[in-house]
C-alpha cells in the first residue's frame, strides 16, 4: 500500500471536519425548520431543480479534476491555512462581537484621541514638560494594548472570510512574539552554513575586503537613499547612533558608502561595538583597492578590520554579539517587504529593472517550494510531484529550477510590476491598478520611532485593510465586491507571504554581513563569486533552506494550536449532541474527557514535519467514537463486558456516517446555491432519529448464552436472556 502523502493526509482532515460540521448544522437547521412549523414537501419542489444543478456541476468540476491535478500542490502552510477556514466555529461566539464590547471599543478610540491632542499641545509648547508628555505616552502606550485586545476578540470566526482575518491578526502578533526566536535561528543557521562548530575561532592578524554586491543580494537596498522615498520605508527609521542599541546599522553601511575612505573608528573615535560592548571590527568603503596576496580586486568592497576580543575569536560569539546588537526584525523592513510582495510598490517606485525583477520573483518562487518541503523521516517535496528524499542534502539543481508553468507566472508577474499592476490568484485575469504613493503612504505610521510591538499589530492590520479599499478598484471593477472581496483575498495572501516577507527581511545587507564577514575570515573565498540573488542562492543553498523552513515552522505551530483549539470546539459541539442522545447525564464527564484528551495531544518537537501534524489532527478527530464509549450501558457483568465497549447507536453518529458515504460518492452535502438548508440531510436525520427512537422503544435482541452454570458446577445448560439494544 502506497504511503499516504501530506496532500492526501491534509485532505483526509479536512473531509473529516467537513463531515462533522455538516452533521452539528444540519441538526440546527432541523430545529430551525421544527419551530417555523413549515411544509416539507414544498420547500422539497422547489429545491429539486436547484440540488439537480449542484450535483451536475459537481460532475463538471470532478471532469476538471486533471487539469486541476497538474497544478503544483499546496505547501504546508497554505493547507494548514485552508483547514483552519475549514474548521473554524460557525456557532456565535458569546464572548466575543457583543455591543457591550463595541462600545468599549470605540470608548478607548475615543480616549485615545483625546490623549494624541493633547500630547501634540504638550510637544507644541515654548517649554514642554517632560514629565507630562512621558505621563502621556505611557497611558497611550497602555490603550495600544487595549484596543488591540479589543480589534481581536470582536472578530467572529463563523465564516471563512472573518476566520482568515482574525488569523492574520494571530499571524501579525506572532511576529512580534518570534524576534528572539529569529535572532537564535539565525545564528544557528549562520554557523552551520559556514561549516564550523561552536568552538570555531577566526584570525585577526589582517583586513577582509567584502564585495557590497555580496551582502546587498536584492541589489536595490545600499543604492538608495534613506532619506528619500521609497527608501525611507526599507531602512531603519532611528538614524544611525554608535552609542545607540539597537544599531541602524543599513543606515551605517549607506553612510560607509557616502564616504569612500573614510573609515568607521575615523568618524566615531571607537571601532564597531557589539552587545556585550566588546570591539568587534573597523570597516571602510573602499573602490579599485590595491593588491591583496597577490591579487588585484577591482569594484566596491567593504574594508573590515576584526578586533581582537577579551573573551576570545570565536565564530559564534561574534555573531551573537554583532547580532544582538541590531534590530533583528524592524517593522518598517518587514512591512514594506509585506507591501512589495503584495503589490510591486516598492519596486515600482524603485524602477527595479527587467532582470532584477525576474531574479526576485524566481528567487520567490523557489522559497514557495521550500515551504512544501516536509522534514520527517521520509521528506517529500510538496511542489510539483510526490519525489521523496532521504535527507537534505540530497536535494540536487533540480530543486530549484522552475517548471514552465512557474516560469510563466514568473514572466506574468514582471510584466506586471513593469506596468504598474497586480493580479490576485482569486481574481482571475483581471488587472488591478497599482498606486504605488498611496500604497506606501500607508507605510507611514511605521516611521514612528516609538512604535513598538503593541502598536505595531495595529497598524499593519490597518494597513491590510486599507489596500483592499483602492477608489480606482471601486470605479473601474464595479462588478467586484470592493472591499469585502479584496480584503479576504489580500488577508489570505498574506498568511501564505509573510514567512517570505520575513525571510526576505532577514536578507537584507546588515544581516548578510556578518555572514560574509565571517566566511572570509574562515578563508572561504567563494564569497567573491557572490555578485547575484543566484549567485546566493548557489552558495547558501542549504542555510536558505533551512531557515526558511523554520521561519515557516513558526507560522505553521501557530495554526495547529489554532486549529487544534477549533476542533476541540467542533468535536465539543458534536459529542454534545450525540451524548445528549445518548445519556444526557453522563454528557458533562464526556466534554471533560475531550478536554482532558485533547490536552494530552502528541508533543510536537519541529513544525516542519507534515506527516506528525497530519498525524495529530487525524488523531483528534478519531476521539470522537472513543469518548462516545463512555456513554454506553455501565451494566458490569460478565455478558455486557465486550458489549460495553461499543459506544451505543446515535442518530447524529448515523447521520455523519451517512454523510461520509455522500461525499465518497460525489454528492455534495453542503447548502444549497440559494443559501438554503440541504433538506435530504434533515429528512435522513428525521428518520435517523425515528429508527432510534423505535429500536429504544419497541427493539429487543434475544442473546442464547452457552457455558453458563445453571443449577450447580457439575451441571451445564444453555439459558435465554433478553435486554434493551442501546
Amino acid at each position: 500500500m502506497a504511503e499516504e502523502t501530506p496532500s492526501e493526509g491534509h485532505d483526509k482532515v479536512r473531509k473529516k471536519i467537513n463531515v462533522y460540521k455538516t452533521a452539528v448544522d444540519v441538526n440546527e437547521k432541523q430545529k430551525a425548520l421544527k419551530k417555523k412549523k413549515k411544509a416539507l414537501n414544498t420547500t422539497v419542489d422547489d429545491s429539486e431543480g436547484k440540488f439537480k444543478s449542484k450535483i451536475e456541476s459537481y460532475s463538471q468540476k470532478t471532469k476538471d479534476a486533471p487539469k486541476q491535478f497538474k497544478e503544483a500542490a499546496r505547501n504546508q502552510l497554505s493547507q494548514l491555512i485552508e483547514t483552519f477556514k475549514m474548521s473554524a466555529s460557525d456557532g456565535e461566539d458569546p464572548s466575543s462581537n457583543s455591543e457591550t464590547e463595541t462600545i468599549n471599543l470605540n470608548k478607548l478610540k475615543k480616549e485615545e484621541a483625546k490623549l494624541e491632542t493633547e500630547l501634540k499641545k504638550e510637544q507644541a509648547k515654548t517649554t514642554p514638560s517632560d514629565a507630562r508628555i512621558a505621563e502621556i505616552k505611557s497611558q497611550l502606550k497602555e490603550l495600544d494594548k487595549e484596543i488591540g485586545k479589543a480589534n481581536f476578540s470582536q472578530l467572529k470566526i463563523n465564516t471563512p472570510k472573518n476566520a482568515t482575518e482574525a488569523l492574520r491578526n494571530t499571524f501579525i502578533q506572532t511576529v512580534n512574539r518570534t524576534k528572539e526566536r529569529l535572532q537564535e535561528v539565525l545564528s544557528k543557521e549562520m554557523v552551520s552554513a559556514l561549516g564550523c562548530s561552536q568552538e570555531q575561532n577566526y584570525e585577526t592578524n589582517k583586513p577582509l575586503y567584502i564585495k557590497v554586491l555580496c551582502i546587498d543580494v536584492f541589489g536595490k537596498t545600499l543604492q538608495t537613499d534613506p532619506n528619500t522615498s521609497p527608501g525611507q520605508y526599507i531602512y531603519e527609521v532611528n538614524p544611525f547612533n554608535p552609542k545607540k542599541r539597537p544599531y541602524s546599522f543599513n543606515r551605517e553601511l549607506y553612510n560607509r558608502l557616502q564616504n569612500p575612505g573614510k573609515s568607521y573608528k575615523e568618524e566615531y573615535n571607537v571601532n564597531f561595538l557589539g552587545a556585550t560592548n566588546q570591539e568587534l571590527f573597523n570597516i571602510t568603503y573602499v573602490k579599485d583597492p590595491t593588491q591583496i596576496d597577490g591579487k588585484q580586486l577591482y569594484g566596491d568592497y567593504y574594508k573590515v578590520e576584526l578586533s581582537p576580543r577579551v573573551s576570545g575569536e570565536k565564530v559564534v560569539d561574534f555573531l551573537n554579539d554583532y547580532l544582538n546588537s541590531i534590530d533583528i526584525l524592524n517593522f518598517n523592513e518587514l512591512y514594506s517587504n509585506v507591501l512589495n510582495l503584495l503589490t510591486g510598490s516598492i519596486n515600482i517606485k524603485l524602477k527595479t529593472g527587467e532582470d532584477d525583477l525576474r531574479s526576485q520573483t524566481e528567487f520567490e518562487k523557489i522559497l514557495q517550494r521550500i515551504l512544501g518541503l516536509c522534514f520527517d523521516n521520509k521528506q517529500e517535496i510538496d511542489v510539483s510531484g510526490s519525489g521523496k528524499l532521504d535527507s537534505l542534502d540530497q536535494i540536487d539543481d533540480s530543486f530549484f529550477v522552475l517548471s514552465p508553468q512557474e516560469m510563466v507566472e514568473v514572466e506574468n508577474k514582471v510584466k506586471n510590476v513593469l506596468e504598474s499592476v497586480v493580479q490576485y490568484r482569486d481574481c482571475g485575469t483581471l488587472l488591478l491598478p497599482v498606486n504605488a504613493d498611496a500604497n506606501l503612504g500607508l507605510l507611514d505610521k511605521f516611521l514612528n520611532p516609538d512604535v513598538n510591538a503593541s502598536n505595531a499589530d495595529r497598524i499593519a492590520q490597518d494597513l491590510l485593510d486599507e489596500l483592499s479599499k483602492n477608489p480606482d478598484w471601486k470605479i473601474r471593477f464595479p462588478q467586484l465586491d470592493v472591499p469585502d472581496k479584496l480584503r479576504d483575498i489580500i488577508n489570505t495572501e498574506f498568511l501564505e507571504l509573510i514567512p517570505i516577507a520575513i525571510f526576505n527581511s532577514l536578507l537584507s545587507p546588515k544581516h548578510l554581513f556578518p555572514l560574509m564577514v565571517m566566511a572570509k575570515a574562515l578563508q572561504n573565498e567563494y564569497v567573491d563569486n557572490i555578485e547575484t540573488l543566484q549567485d546566493f542562492l548557489r552558495e547558501f543553498r542549504k542555510f536558505i533552506i533551512n531557515l526558511q523552513s523554520k521561519i515557516s515552522g513558526i507560522f505553521v505551530e501557530e495554526l495547529v494550536k489554532q486549529i487544534r483549539k477549533n476542533i476541540k470546539d467542533l468535536m465539543q459541539t458534536i459529542v454534545q449532541q450525540t451524548t445528549n442522545e445518548l445519556l444526557n447525564k453522563k454528557a458533562k464527564i464526556i466534554l471533560a474527557s475531550i478536554n482532558l484528551a485533547l490536552t494530552l495531544a502528541t508533543a510536537i518537537t519541529d513544525y516542519r514535519r507534515c506527516k506528525s501534524i497530519i498525524e495529530e489532527l487525524q488523531r483528534m478527530l478519531s476521539l470522537t467514537l472513543q469518548i462516545r464509549g463512555l456513554a454506553g450501558n455501565s451494566v458490569p457483568t460478565l455478558i455486557n463486558y465486550l458489549a460495553n465497549l461499543k459506544p451505543g447507536m446515535s442518530p447524529t453518529s448515523l447521520l455523519t456516517r451517512f454523510i461520509d458515504k455522500l461525499e465518497e460518492a460525489g454528492v455534495p452535502t453542503g447548502d444549497l446555491p440559494d443559501g438554503g438548508p440541504n433538506l435530504s440531510l434533515i429528512i435522513q436525520q428525521s428518520f435517523n432519529q425515528s429508527l432510534i427512537d423505535e429500536i429504544a422503544e419497541n427493539g429487543k435482541t434475544d442473546v442464547t448464552i452457552t457455558g453458563i452454570e445453571v443449577a450447580d458446577l457439575s451441571a451445564k445448560g444453555f439459558t435465554k436472556v433478553s435486554g434493551n439494544l442501546l
